[in-house]
């Protein structure tokens, strides 16, 4: 049960945000997040799919117009729960999507220190339709 307990994923530094943010083209935009996670571009299957996921996730905060701290939050909980999804058995969906959203509600509620209120109602019910179509 060592996937949950692992701090996540992308943790980018304010300077990997502004290359994310600014990123010109996808392709640019494929390159620094494969770099950021340490991911090869042209590795195995595997690789490209988690690379393609990590991407769709960044356009879609992107898409949502998230700042630097929603993006982040965002990226950090689709990386755990896609690991979490990948490193138990298959069959897994009520398990991972009760995962998901307890991390969601600890980032949209404003509890310190249980809780910080990083996403909107309106940003919650994006990305659980986001979650649930992906």
């Amino acid at each position: 049960k060592q996937w949950y307990q692992r701090r996540v994923a992308l943790r980018p530094g304010t300077e990997n945000l502004d290359v994310i943010f600014s990123a010109s083209t996808n392709e640019n935009l494929m390159s620094v997040i494969a770099d950021v996670c340490q991911l090869k571009e042209t590795a195995d299957i595997k690789s490209q799919i988690t690379l393609e996921f990590y991407f769709s996730t960044i356009q879609f905060a992107k898409s949502l117009g998230m700042n630097y701290a929603q993006t982040s939050a965002l990226f950090s909980i689709m990386k755990l729960v896609h690991t979490k999804c990948t490193s138990t058995p298959f069959n897994n969906n009520e398990a991972v999507f009760s995962y998901f959203k307890q991390l969601l509600i600890k980032h949209s509620l404003q509890r310190p220190p249980y809780s910080v209120g990083v996403f909107t109602v309106n940003h919650v019910q994006a990305i659980t339709d986001y979650a649930l179509n992906t």
